[in-house]
């Protein structure tokens, strides 16, 4: 597992099958084919940015999973079947993902994920 701080609260973590990027808003994320996972932990400008959708190239798997308090309308037309919204106290599973969402301190929702054996917790803020 290779852990790369962004910015603020954003992270990158790669893994052997895919790689996890939560609370983007800006900076540089390292390149990777691998599929992609993209968790937004809520609304505010320094944790969402529509930005995070030009990270769909051609041909690479990227899946949203975005706190249900940001608005529908801020993911393009064609990106809206690779979004799921997420609420507090929520049980997702996703393509080898087991992501259990908490209530956040302040907005939105913090973040457990299971993926190939591993449990890493995002609290958002």
């Amino acid at each position: 597992m290779k852990v790369t701080f962004i910015l603020h609260s954003c992270y990158h973590i790669e893994l052997e099958s895919c790689c996890l990027l939560f609370d983007y808003y800006q900076g540089e994320v390292p390149e990777s084919d691998k599929p992609l996972y993209v968790f937004a932990s809520h609304s505010h400008g320094d944790h969402f940015s529509p930005a995070v959708f030009s990270l769909a190239k051609e041909g690479r798997q990227v899946h949203y999973l975005l706190s249900d308090d940001i608005f529908p309308h801020r993911v393009p037309e064609g990106q809206r079947d690779r979004v799921t919204f997420v609420s507090p106290r929520g049980f997702y599973e996703l393509e080898g993902l087991r992501i259990a969402t908490l209530r956040s301190t302040d907005m939105g929702v913090a973040f457990l994920v299971e993926c190939e054996g591993k449990l890493l917790y995002h609290a958002g803020d």
